[in-house]
């Protein structure tokens, strides 16, 4: 044999050595029964935190579902068009969940320098849709705006 295979056979020797003795002591094999009972809560915080990112993008487009909304109201005193102008933002969400509240609700109603407000709710059945049926209470994600009217049609 050569010296280059006799060094390969003792570092095989070696490291199959090595294995050996590792395994031999009583916390063989810890470090994965340890990974093994935290993954549960790793995976939740993780749920838990993109969860909290997709609420906040919720808000976020209500928050600028209301502002057109009330902008479209301010300027043309027309609820039809605050709502189309709403389910076009809100396109990618569960229309069935969203609730639109304009009020004073008629045109009629509104003058030209008084306030209104559009309020915006949506029920978010995420993750936490099991929170809501334990607590029988809807997680509602709300955006109210308030503007003055700047025209009477």
């Amino acid at each position: 044999m050569t010296l280059k295979t006799l060094k390969i056979i003792k570092y095989l020797k070696h490291i199959k050595g090595n294995d050996i003795r590792k395994c031999s002591r009583p916390n063989c094999g810890q470090a994965s029964v340890e990974f093994a009972l935290i993954l549960p809560l790793l995976v939740i915080i993780v749920l838990a935190a993109s969860q909290l990112g997709y609420c906040t993008y919720l808000k976020n487009v209500l928050e600028h579902a209301a502002s057109e909304a009330a902008r479209v109201v301010s300027t043309t005193n027309s609820e039809n068009l605050a709502y189309e102008q709403v389910s076009d933002i809100c396109s990618g969400l569960n229309t069935d969940n969203l609730d639109i509240r304009i009020s004073p609700a008629s045109g009629a109603e509104r003058v030209t320098g008084d306030f209104f407000t559009v309020k915006l709710s949506y029920k978010n059945a995420g993750i936490f849709n099991f929170i809501s049926k334990a607590f029988k209470k809807d997680l509602l994600i709300e955006s109210v705006c308030v503007m003055r009217m700047e025209c009477k049609s």
